[in-house]
């Protein structure tokens, strides 16, 4: 069952050499793959922005406990959902596969 969502495009950023399209949305399990499709204006048609690869996660929550009045960090931690999905641009993702595949 396909399932839409909104999102705003908040930005590029470079990690290893690749550009990253960051969207604000709330991205869940499962999206990768995915297509984000807009809207552009210019041509009047829906074209493809890119593809979902993950979501970009807060710094790690650690878990503290207290012992004798003092709060330890434990090696416990969580991470939180940013609430920003990343996308990649089609043609980076053909490259990408070409030199693995």
């Amino acid at each position: 069952m396909p399932l839409i969502k909104s999102g705003i495009f908040s930005g590029r950023i470079i990690v290893d050499e690749k550009q990253q399209l960051l969207f604000d949305l709330h991205n869940n399990v499962g999206f990768s793959g995915g297509p984000i499709f807009y809207w552009d204006l210019c041509a009047k048609k829906v074209k493809i922005a890119g593809i979902i690869s993950n979501y970009k996660f807060d710094a790690p929550n650690y878990v503290y406990e207290r012992r004798n009045g003092n709060e330890i960090r434990t090696d416990s931690w969580t991470r939180d959902n940013s609430g920003f999905a990343v996308a990649y641009k089609p043609k980076t993702l053909l490259e990408k596969q070409a030199k693995v595949g």
